[in-house]
């Protein structure tokens, strides 16, 4: 009788012990800000949890390479997507405090892989992340780590290499030599930034539509406004033309249009250089005159 009774008592100890293990595991997961676990190959933003600030991306400093990681400016910018790559190969997902590299993407002009790497920068003698680095390299390690913040919030960490269990936290300061928002280290954990991760959506597709459809979508609107003059497309090039010789040459910055300034400002925190910054403003306001 006590045989009988021990199997199913040994059927539910082991039930119970799979599913404390599994919700253990699924709590030590890092989730993005929908909830959703962090997946390995798939791309995401990082921005700051609290506040109103830019995205985190890289960008050159002063020369093309190598490219820092920085916190855009711009508070509309959502930033540079990465990938995190965990240590442990048989991860799919990415788990809390477990060794990770951050990959940025390839980059064909400085030519290096785009790994988070941790260097000394002599300008504002302390370390600051690169977007230039090997996996291999053990400066290329971080780890994320929970807050007691928001949900779902979270501090990336770095080990040091020569003593593991010293580390020292990602913040955000300004650059001495150029002012853009570098991306830096910091012992003290209050400095530390607090991060959350967005999913990077895929774009959609525009369906367009078939050729009879475009006819009959045309004939219609030409129906119902035939009081509206069709301009003649030799016409608009040829007064687009004209109008852009017109504009005074980049050069002579006292006399930009207004239009002209604030192009340059809308694309300051950019990496677009100024000829395509003056190109582009300017072919907006013909494209307005004409």
């Amino acid at each position: 009788m006590a045989t009988k009774n021990l199997v199913p008592t040994a059927t539910t100890l082991f039930l119970l012990l799979l599913t404390l293990t599994t919700a253990d595991t699924a709590s030590d997961l890092v989730r993005d800000v929908e909830g959703k676990p962090l997946k390995v190959g798939s791309e995401y933003y990082i921005r700051r949890a609290v506040g109103f600030f830019g995205g985190i991306g890289k960008s050159r400093r002063r020369g093309p390479c190598p490219l820092y990681v920085i916190e855009y400016q711009n508070p509309g910018h959502k930033g540079d997507p990465v990938k995190f790559v965990p240590v442990n190969k048989t991860q799919k997902e990415i788990h809390l405090s477990s060794n990770i590299k951050i990959d940025s993407g390839k980059s064909a002009i400085c030519r290096s892989n785009g790994f988070w790497r941790v260097i000394f920068d002599a300008y504002n003698r302390r370390n600051v992340i690169i977007a230039s680095g090997n996996s291999s390299d053990a400066r290329t390690t971080f780890r994320i780590e929970k807050t007691q913040g928001p949900l779902n919030a979270y501090k990336i960490v770095y080990p040091l290499p020569t003593t593991p269990t010293r580390r020292s936290y990602l913040t955000v300061f300004r650059d001495r030599l150029s002012r853009l928002k570098l991306v830096g280290l910091t012992d003290n954990s209050a400095r530390a930034v607090v991060f959350v991760f967005y999913k990077k959506k895929k774009d959609v597709s525009i369906i367009k539509p078939s050729p009879s459809a475009s006819n009959a979508m045309a004939a219609g609107w030409r129906s119902s406004a035939p009081h509206r003059r069709q301009p003649s497309p030799k016409k608009s090039a040829q007064g687009i033309k004209e109008c852009k010789t017109s504009i005074l040459p980049p050069e002579d910055h006292s006399k930009k249009s207004d239009e002209i300034i604030l192009g340059f400002e809308e694309f300051e925190d950019d990496k677009t250089s100024s000829d395509e910054v003056y190109a582009l403003m300017a072919s907006r306001i013909c494209w307005r005159r004409c």
